[in-house]
């Protein structure tokens, strides 16, 4: 435990030192309080250093420790995260900062803030809210094992407690260096989507901030009425194809900007099933708009093609109320909250590999009834796909649907109608942000209970670690086989 101590002391260093990077911005924003982010930023370390110094002599973190490092880092990095949102005002209660902090590290983009309030808020607060969730995209421990001394030695096994998704893939023998590639691929791309929007006529601190957000798909803007705001197709096309290429595993991307694999997105199975996924519901909600909706054939192709790759990549941004739109598209976007990216992507929700899979399980199954002394073997990109890994595709399916009735009850029992109660759920643990009903793009989280806003805090921290890395902690054998 005191090695899980000393890796959580750095970690809160790290977040310390985040937390100055807006302070350049508030001096020079009128009337903005700096001393918001100064105080944070003591507190963070002075928790940080507090831990460091009582666990100097620690060791490595062993496999059962990175879960409760994993766990427990994006719990506190979520708490001292709502410092600057409580100590600048812009919140009316701590409880409404957690909720916006957690739904910014885990990249949900729910906001507790109506319209009117994100688009009054300083710059310095926006930059916060945009740096968080582009932290919180590629993971806060991925980031702590690429930069953080302290956490080298026993950085394979947090990297696994992490990326517990079947997406992960070892790129080198050295997990640092991996973090580092990754990281690098990342920035690069948020640097390339903030370029052509900024080409595009977007400010400069727009651009920024939207594509900090966009390669996270977080989906927090600095304006209140989204990206739709701008009235700008070409800058929804820009976020549409910087949003589509986040919902894709980063492993392709690294490939194919080292020169080596280009094709290697089309011979991936996974990202031809998430193109086939996002290019059928796209054209499904555009006729539904059409025919149903009475919009005109441009408008329903530009609304359904932004709102279908932003709920699907679990990004959330929005250019129109898709709350009112038809119920079958409500329903297709439903069902995409639950979807997801791809494995080893920044998306949320239960993943594209893993519907794959299961049909494929599926399919299998229906056929051995058929054949019952056949052996037909599931496969995954010319590869065996063992039991034990559909095993725990299909545990994982369980215990996601579990932990969601559980809080559709919760807040069902809190007097949120149904439509509203599970669009919140599938939106918060599938870290989507808006959702539908009393929570869509024309409404916000603010009005929620605290009760339910804490729970739907916790929900968006087991969606954002696929549920086994903080349900694990729940098994009392976890705790007294610890060694």
């Amino acid at each position: 435990m005191r090695a899980v101590l000393k890796a959580m002391g750095a970690i809160l260093l790290a977040l310390a030192a985040a937390m100055l990077i807006p302070i350049p911005v508030a001096l020079l924003t009128p009337g903005e309080e700096w001393t918001a982010f100064f105080l944070a930023a003591l507190a963070s370390a002075s928790a940080g250093g507090v831990l460091l110094l009582f666990s100097h002599a620690a060791g490595d973190v062993t496999l059962r420790g990175s879960f409760v490092l994993v766990s427990l880092a994006w719990f506190a990095c979520g708490l001292f995260g709502a410092l600057p949102f409580w100590l600048h005002g812009a919140t009316p209660s701590f409880t409404d900062a957690f909720f916006e902090s957690v739904s910014g590290f885990t990249t949900t983009g729910a906001t507790i803030l109506p319209a009117r309030a994100v688009g009054d808020l300083p710059k310095g607060l926006h930059l916060w809210r945009a740096l968080i969730q582009w932290l919180g995209g590629m993971g806060i421990i991925v980031l702590s094992v690429a930069i953080l001394p302290a956490m080298q030695a026993g950085g394979y096994k947090v990297f696994q407690a992490e990326m517990t998704g079947l997406g992960k893939e070892r790129l080198m023998p050295r997990i640092r260096e991996t973090a580092k590639v990754l990281w690098g691929v990342y920035l690069l791309i948020t640097a390339l989507e903030a370029a052509l929007l900024w080409a595009g006529g977007m400010p400069l601190f727009d651009a920024v901030l939207h594509s900090l957000t966009t390669l996270a798909t977080g989906g927090f803007s600095n304006r209140g009425g989204s990206v739709g705001e701008y009235g700008s197709l070409y800058v929804e096309l820009v976020i549409v194809v910087f949003m589509f290429l986040s919902g894709a595993n980063f492993v392709l991307h690294y490939r194919a900007l080292s020169g080596r694999r280009l094709g290697g997105y089309l011979r991936d199975e996974e990202f031809r099933f998430y193109a086939l996924i996002t290019a059928g519901a796209f054209l499904i909600v555009a006729a539904n708009l059409w025919w149903a909706g009475g919009a005109e054939p441009g408008a329903a192709l530009r609304q359904s093609l932004f709102q279908t790759v932003s709920i699907l990549t679990t990004t959330g941004y929005a250019t129109a109320d898709f709350g009112a739109w038809p119920a079958l598209s409500q329903f297709v976007l439903l069902v995409l909250m639950f979807m997801g990216g791809c494995g080893g992507s920044t998306g949320g929700a239960m993943k594209q590999v893993r519907f794959l899979l299961l049909y494929r399980s599926a399919r299998a199954q229906l056929r051995k009834s058929l054949h019952p002394q056949a052996v037909i073997p599931v496969h995954l990109n010319e590869h065996v796909v063992g039991e034990d890994v559909l095993n725990r595709v299909q545990a994982f399916f369980a215990l996601y649907l579990g932990v969601s009735a559980f809080l559709v009850a919760l807040c069902a029992a809190f007097g949120m109608d149904i439509i509203s109660a599970v669009s919140a759920v599938a939106a918060t643990v599938g870290n989507v942000g808006p959702g539908l009903g009393s929570v869509g793009p024309a409404f916000d989280y603010g009005a929620l209970p605290g009760a339910v806003k804490w729970a739907l805090a916790a929900g968006m921290i087991v969606g954002r670690l696929e549920v086994f890395t903080v349900l694990v902690l729940l098994n009392p054998a976890f705790w007294t086989r610890w060694g």
